[in-house]
């Protein structure tokens, strides 16, 4: 009963026009509206911010640092002294059979 009378006044045009004319009505939609320009304009200044970190930056630096394959591994590792003569084989044997 009650279901059925409150789908009778959301489809009656009349109602609805005058809900949508009526004070509490208009206030809520202009705090929703004001709600959401805030909430777009803090995600536009936040992500400006972001984009302009120095975290960010040092991210992308470092991730252009990263080894592209195996031997570029082997080699740093043997430079910093991580792994012995014996060990680069190994690595250099296996990195050269999976590029092959």
């Amino acid at each position: 009963m009650l279901s059925r009378m409150l789908a009778y006044f959301v489809n009656n045009l009349h109602v609805v026009e005058k809900l949508a004319e009526s004070r509490p009505i208009r206030r809520a939609a202009q705090i929703t509206a004001y709600a959401i320009t805030k909430a777009q304009i803090a995600g536009r200044d936040t992500s400006e911010r972001v984009l302009r970190s120095q975290t960010l930056r040092q991210v992308r630096e470092e991730a252009g640092k990263v080894p592209g394959d195996m031997q570029e591994i082997t080699q740093v590792a043997r430079e910093t002294g991580l792994i012995g003569a014996g060990y680069t084989a190994l690595f250099e044997e296996s990195s050269h059979r999976l590029t092959s």
